[in-house]
């Protein structure tokens, strides 16, 4: 069992999970394109989402193929995103998708896609500027360019922190179920 993609619009609780599973000892993989705008927003003319999204998406690719080349197959991994969110991005802002990315993204490169629906909060901050109600958009979007792929995207319903984690766990036959 492989790559998990922990996915979901903004502000959905994607980090937080991750965070979580990396705290009981799993192997995550953080978001390319937060990693990215922290990097770019330090340079004079960076490039960012809200100013050049076509150049971001590239970028993101990049990092996200490069955080995904080394993973074994004998441990599962979880990432904060994965490919398909590339497609759904470049879909929501109507730019075109990333070269290769779309085939790249076919299964059976994740094992599982994990959509978080998204919670009653929403927080935006200097990486995420969306509204609330483009945030559902782009959670549209994902949930779209994943299914469109071939994957199964199993919902994973708006829990509290704890109650989520074990939802988790428990989907994926990772604990004892009670």
């Amino acid at each position: 069992m492989p790559k998990i993609v922990i996915t979901g619009g903004p502000c959905t609780g994607k980090t937080t999970l991750l965070n979580d599973l990396g705290k009981l000892g799993f192997n995550t993989v953080h978001e390319a394109s937060r990693k990215i705008i922290d990097e770019e927003q330090k340079k004079e003319n960076g490039v960012l989402p809200w100013t050049d999204a076509e150049q971001f998406e590239v970028l993101v690719k990049q990092m996200q193929m490069g955080n995904e080349t080394n993973l074994t197959s004998e441990t599962i991994h979880f990432l904060d995103r994965g490919l398909g969110d590339i497609l759904a991005y470049c879909d929501f802002l109507n730019i075109p998708h990333t070269e290769g990315v779309k085939q790249l993204s076919l299964p059976p490169r994740y094992e599982k896609v994990l959509l978080l629906e998204p919670l009653e909060i929403f927080e935006n901050d200097d990486v995420r500027k969306e509204s609330l109600e483009e945030g559902r958009k782009i959670h549209e979007f994902i949930e779209k360019a994943y299914t469109g792929l071939g994957y199964e995207v199993v919902k994973v319903p708006p829990l509290g922190k704890k109650e989520r984690l074990d939802w988790v766990l428990k989907q994926l036959n990772l604990v004892k179920q009670s």
